[in-house]
């Protein structure tokens, strides 16, 4: 009985000895904390950009090309080719021709001229009276000058149209009682004419008028009664001009 007694004292005890002594807990490796968020920094306010004020570009106008033109030279009295009347007329005098004009716009001018013309022939032809030829006229004319062809061609072709008044005297003495014809009229007529560049300001310019509608009074005396006739008469006619311009 002692022995079983001492048995049973003795086996838990061999069991508390054999049983492993109980380990601390390992240290836990430290993880890194994880990074605070990013706060970003106050941004100072923008101020907003000034407006930016438009550049001019400078645009070619009328103003700022040469305004004016002034122009001189000689010109055919008139060639009539074919009139109302069906009759062929040519009346061929040298006269000096003046004209002014001024930009309307880029290709349209306003035109002011004038032509005036004065001739006498006298031939003594050995005898004691003398016979001579007196002509004169002077004409004034206003209108529109258009030119019809691109910037920067060769040459400026333009269509001119025109109204014209003037004065015609003629004298024609013969040794006996000279014969004096006197004549006014108003009219309007169509044109061309051709403009070539020389330099800077100076120009060459040929022209003429085509197509014409006159009226016209005419006085006469001299060897018979004085007559007064009036007519309108509708014209294919040239009177070649050719003139130096310059302008400004």
């Amino acid at each position: 009985m002692r022995l079983l007694a001492a048995l049973l004292v003795l086996v838990p005890r061999l069991a508390l000895s054999q049983s492993p002594e109980p380990q601390p807990p390992s240290p836990q490796p430290e993880t890194a904390a994880a990074p605070a968020p990013a706060v970003a920094a106050p941004v100072a306010p923008v101020a907003p950009a000034e407006p930016v004020a438009p550049v001019a570009v400078p645009v070619a106008s009328p103003s700022a090309e040469l305004l004016w033109s002034i122009g001189a030279g000689l010109t055919v009295d008139q060639i009539v080719i074919l009139s109302g009347t069906g009759t062929t007329l040519v009346d061929a005098r040298p006269a000096i021709n003046a004209s002014l004009e001024r930009r309307l716009s880029r290709g349209t001018w306003l035109a002011v001229g004038v032509v005036g013309l004065a001739s006498r022939l006298r031939d003594d032809g050995g005898s004691v009276d003398m016979t001579g030829d007196y002509y004169a006229q002077l004409a004034v004319n206003a209108g529109i000058r258009r030119i019809v062809t691109p910037n920067g061609a060769p040459v400026d072709v333009s269509l001119l149209a025109l109204a014209n008044a003037g004065y015609t005297a003629t004298e024609d003495d013969d040794g006996g009682t000279p014969d004096r014809f006197t004549s006014w009229g108003v009219g309007a007529e169509l044109g061309l004419a051709v403009e070539r560049k020389l330099m800077d300001g100076l120009a060459l310019r040929v022209g003429s008028p085509l197509v014409g509608l006159s009226w016209t009074r005419q006085e006469s005396e001299g060897v018979g009664p004085p007559r007064n006739v009036a007519y309108l008469r509708a014209s294919l006619a040239l009177a070649p001009r050719i003139e130096l311009r310059l302008a400004f």
